[in-house]
């Protein structure tokens, strides 16, 4: 916080899910979501022999976040409502999650880009849910709503269904007029 208070520190690496696994929330606050991806992660990882290691490169930074882009009224305790907050972090391995197991990561699922992954019931360009079933993408096993599971539109079975392209253009995952399955 501005007032130097420290309201949570780890000196071990700690695990952290950006945008939650959109069935019981979680995920980290909006601030977090729209940086941490900037940041590199290290270009190596070196053991020293002894039971430690040493990451090489790693990605290392300070974030100032309006409250609006962190907790806003709703702050866990020990944190004042509307308070802007300061963190420093440092960030050594990041992973690809695939919450729904259809060989797209996640991350890969924000298909306009703007950083959320949610259903925007408001604004359909705003919207991360290509066949409107209110079931955000990146958890959802069958994103075109064609009744064939994305993973399963992997026609070149290369493990990623992003790249299976139809005739008009459009990648057949996203496709729901494209039925073609591998299986």
């Amino acid at each position: 916080m501005l007032s130097g208070s420290v309201f949570d520190s780890a000196v071990t690496p700690v695990t952290s899910n950006l945008v939650g696994n959109g069935i019981d929330a979680g995920g980290l606050i909006v601030g977090f979501r729209k940086v941490m991806p900037l940041f590199k992660v290290a270009e190596n990882l070196v053991d020293n022999g002894d039971g430690t290691f040493d990451f090489v490169n790693h990605g290392t930074g300070v974030m100032f976040l309006p409250s609006g882009m962190a907790y806003y009224n709703n702050a866990p305790s020990g944190i004042p409502a509307y308070s802007p907050l300061i963190f420093k972090f440092e960030i050594y391995q990041s992973f690809d999650n695939d919450y729904d197991g259809d060989g797209v990561p996640s991350h890969k699922e924000d298909l306009n880009g703007d950083g959320e992954f949610f259903v925007d019931l408001d604004n359909a360009d705003a919207d991360d849910d290509t066949d409107g079933d209110g079931i955000p993408d990146y958890v959802d096993s069958d994103d075109d709503g064609d009744g064939v599971l994305t993973i399963n539109e992997d026609l070149n079975n290369d493990g990623d269904p992003t790249n299976d392209i139809g005739p008009n253009g459009i990648p057949r995952y996203l496709d729901p007029e494209a039925t073609e399955s591998n299986v």
